[in-house]
């Protein structure tokens, strides 16, 4: 299982290297819950939690972190994380969809 503190972990490193929010959003949030996720809101809710449910939303982003940091050295530029994060949106799907 994967573990808020990974979350962050990932998060952190990815940021560095110029993942934003926008790429984040590919990951995280529905199309119909809007823009108002950040890397700092997740951040934050990652840093008041202990664990994830399996299979919750929450663990299946940071298992698509994960996916962007393995595959990071495949693209030029931080513009490229957004076909990273698509990818990983379409590989690692949320349980029920």
């Amino acid at each position: 299982m994967y573990a808020p503190s990974k979350a962050v972990e990932l998060l952190n490193k990815l940021e560095l290297l110029g993942f934003n929010d926008e790429q984040l959003r590919i990951i995280h949030r529905k199309p119909e819950e809007g823009d108002e996720g950040t890397i700092c809101t997740h951040r934050d809710y990652c840093l008041s939690r202990k664990n994830f449910n399996e299979g919750s939303r929450n663990e299946i982003v940071c298992k698509r972190l994960s996916f962007i940091d393995k595959h990071k050295d495949c693209i030029e530029n931080p513009e490229s994380f957004t076909i990273l994060a698509k990818i990983a949106a379409k590989e690692i799907p949320f349980i029920g969809k």
